[in-house]
């Protein structure tokens, strides 16, 4: 038995696991190590889902998530995503927060189509390069929407960020900027 099937066996045998968590889908990662779950108070309703994981994809292959937060194409508030998409948010924390992103290699990307509105909108997590000795995150954001004259406007933003809760909290507040302008020239 590997050391995946031990770990599963173990958390099976102590009652942490059920069925979900032997096929990897809570509580333990698809590659076997116990997720993380201590996100501050913040995160402790999101649960412990191990929704950043990078197995079956190679170095540069993206995550792809798609989302409906119903009102907009994107939200700094936790509380929407805790409520339409929480592990897309674990999955955003873990790859920009705790550097899971440059850590392995990947690109997260989030399709978002609010079902409220007429908006489309793409954001890309993937490893930054523009400071040297640095952790960073790329950030690129394109969101897209029509107005009642059928008149199409595009909001497109890239930044860097660096890998930490800091850099965390000013690509939210970036993301949902963008859209905010994308709405301000739509009117």
């Amino acid at each position: 038995m590997n050391d995946d099937g031990r770990l599963l066996a173990l958390l099976a045998l102590a009652g942490l696991a059920g069925a979900s968590a032997a096929r990897g889908s809570r509580g333990v990662a698809r590659h076997g190590r116990p997720t993380k779950i201590d996100r501050k108070a913040a995160m402790a309703g999101y649960g412990s889902g191990g929704a950043y994981v990078s197995i079956g994809r190679g170095a540069g292959d993206a995550q792809v998530w798609k989302i409906d937060l119903k009102w907009s194409l994107w939200s700094q508030d936790d509380g929407i995503w805790a409520d339409q998409a929480p592990q897309v948010w674990r999955a955003i924390w873990e790859g920009v927060a705790e550097g899971a992103i440059n850590e392995h290699g990947e690109i997260l990307t989030v399709k978002t189509a609010p079902k409220k509105e007429i908006r489309t909108g793409e954001v890309s997590f993937a490893p930054g390069t523009s400071i040297p000795g640095e952790d960073t995150v790329k950030v690129t954001v394109e969101f897209h929407t029509e107005n009642d004259d059928d008149d199409v406007f595009t909001e497109h933003d890239s930044f860097e960020v660096s890998a930490d809760e800091d850099g965390f909290d000013e690509a939210m507040r970036k993301i949902d900027e963008a859209e905010d302008a994308l709405i301000a020239r739509a009117r």
